[in-house]
This record gives C-alpha cells, sequence and structure tokens, in this order.
C-alpha cells in the first residue's frame, strides 16, 4: 500500500433515530493526513462542523486496512432544530473508524462507531450502553510528497 498523506474528501452516515420518523444523515469531511511508516496522523474537517476540527490517529497496513480514531476537542450536540453546539467542559467520546482499501473504486471504506453513554439501571449492577453507528468513505483528492 502506497503512503496515505495528502489531502483526502469523504462522506458518512448516520441515522438518527432520535426523530419520530428516524432519517439517515449524510456529513462530507476534510481529512489531512501524514503517513509515517504507516502511522497516521492529521486534522479532520467535518464540512457540517466548519469550526470543529478534529484530531485523527490511526494506522494502515500493507493489506488495505485502515484504522484511526477521530476525536473532537471538546463535546459537540445538536438542538432540536439541528444547530450545533459546543461544550468545552466535556470532553468527546472516540469516533472509531475502521475499513480497507476499494481497489475497484480507488477508495477507502467502512465502519464508524462511537460510544454515546453508559446508563446504570436499577439497584442491580445492570449498565446498558448507547452507540451511534454508519458507513464512511474517503479518497484522495491532493498527494503531498
Amino acid at each position: 500500500m502506497q503512503n496515505l498523506t495528502g489531502i483526502w474528501e469523504g462522506e458518512y452516515s448516520l441515522l438518527d433515530d432520535t426523530l419520530e420518523k428516524p432519517e439517515m444523515e449524510y456529513h462530507s469531511f476534510k481529512l489531512e493526513l501524514k503517513d509515517v511508516d504507516c502511522e497516521l496522523s492529521g486534522r479532520c474537517f467535518d464540512l457540517t462542523l466548519e469550526d470543529e476540527p478534529s484530531t485523527v490517529n490511526g494506522f494502515h497496513d500493507e493489506t488495505g486496512l485502515i484504522s484511526f480514531i477521530k476525536k473532537y476537542r471538546r463535546l459537540i450536540f445538536t438542538d432540536d432544530i439541528g444547530n450545533y453546539f459546543g461544550d468545552d467542559t466535556i470532553d468527546h467520546p472516540d469516533i472509531n473508524y475502521y475499513g480497507r482499501y476499494n481497489k475497484k473504486e480507488d477508495v477507502f471504506e467502512g465502519h464508524w462507531e462511537i460510544h454515546e453513554s453508559e446508563e446504570h439501571i436499577g439497584l442491580q449492577e445492570e449498565f446498558v450502553d448507547r452507540y451511534f453507528n454508519g458507513q464512511w468513505f474517503m479518497r484522495l483528492i491532493k498527494k503531498h510528497l
């Protein structure tokens, strides 16, 4: 697999199941990625959240596998009408991305997952976890040397 340093553009999907009729949302992103010996680092900009860059750290291997964690500097959330807000007092949970290179389409594609919350239920030691997940892809648009 070649060096992945460059600018990538992509999209991820998210099922908003908090609505009366759940809807699939699609968000575009731009990723400035640096690849040193298959170790990845960089910055990601979700076009929906232009003032909320995130960091990316992960790896890829020669078989086309890719895995990285995207992390915002603060908790990001939306209100009932779709406005985005940030809370500087709460850390954003890690967003785990994993996937493979699709040679035919010349993209990386895969799944992402975020563990949003854990709720303690009743007097017993029972917990309920809440996750969000979806699919993603990204394509190289500018190679850096």
